[in-house]
């Protein structure tokens, strides 16, 4: 049985992304020194709070609100998330604009079955926006533990101001031999780039696999119609239905 802890942090750092100008896209890390009695599995999420956003229907309590860990489970000093607020209300907005580097999360958790299965001959992870959390901490956690089968990630984000984690992803293509990345932007216009252009599960219904992925797990995170194309795809190239999970973020 899982067991749920409650504990806290504190964030260590920040990076902002552009996000059309709304600076609404973020990256955040929270320091925690005492998190002995937490563990959990890549894929899963935690319940987050902060002391000045309170819920507006008990304003005497914190708004609690889920969050995916973007971070392995195999480096528990630290764990990573990455949000995108859509409204001007709620905690991701405050997360968003007002927290600041020292404030302090209240975490709960870990919930989710969002996880990776056993023995995967090969891997294709489908990511769009903040959907790259929970997959990015099974890929940082794969290539810890030196997994040598395929691993294909398929990322999709509206243009390169938006592109979070560039920089570690790419030095994955030169560290680890059995790492493709392939990302993808769905609105070019303005922009100087030279990858895949469109929504990301039309990339992956051009990609030419060099390999027999009917053996391949399959991980979807991100926009609802994101990731039901993408089964439908991954199904008609081969890989086992059965195989395939999806976690999706509206």
């Amino acid at each position: 049985p899982i067991k749920i802890t409650t504990f806290q942090g504190k964030v260590s750092h920040i990076q902002d992304f552009k996000d059309g100008g709304k600076g609404a896209l973020r990256i955040f890390k929270v320091s925690c020194d005492d998190i002995k009695d937490f563990s959990f599995v890549p894929g899963q999420f935690v319940m987050t709070a902060m002391n000045d956003c309170k819920n507006i229907a008990k304003p005497e309590e914190m708004k609690w609100s889920a969050l995916s860990i973007a971070s392995s489970h195999l480096e528990l000093n630290e764990i990573h998330f990455c949000i995108r607020a859509k409204s001007e209300t709620g905690l991701m907005y405050y997360m968003a604009h007002k927290m600041k580097i020292g404030d302090t999360i209240h975490m709960r958790g870990p919930y989710g079955k969002f996880v990776m299965k056993e023995d995967p001959k090969g891997i294709i992870f489908v990511a769009t926006g903040t959907g790259i959390a929970p997959i990015i901490a099974m890929l940082r956690t794969l290539l810890k533990q030196h997994y040598a089968h395929p691993i294909k990630l398929f990322f999709g984000f509206r243009n390169p101001d938006e592109y979070m984690y560039k920089e570690e992803l790419e030095s994955y293509i030169h560290k680890h031999k059995n790492f493709e990345l392939i990302p993808t932007i769905s609105r070019p216009e303005g922009f100087n780039w030279n990858g895949k252009v469109g929504y990301v599960q039309e990339t992956l219904k051009n990609f030419e696999f060099s390999e027999d992925i009917s053996g391949f797990d399959a991980y979807l995170c991100g926009l609802p119609l994101a990731c039901d194309d993408s089964i439908k795809i991954l199904i008609a190239k081969g890989v086992n239905g059965t195989r395939i999970s999806k976690e999706v973020y509206d």
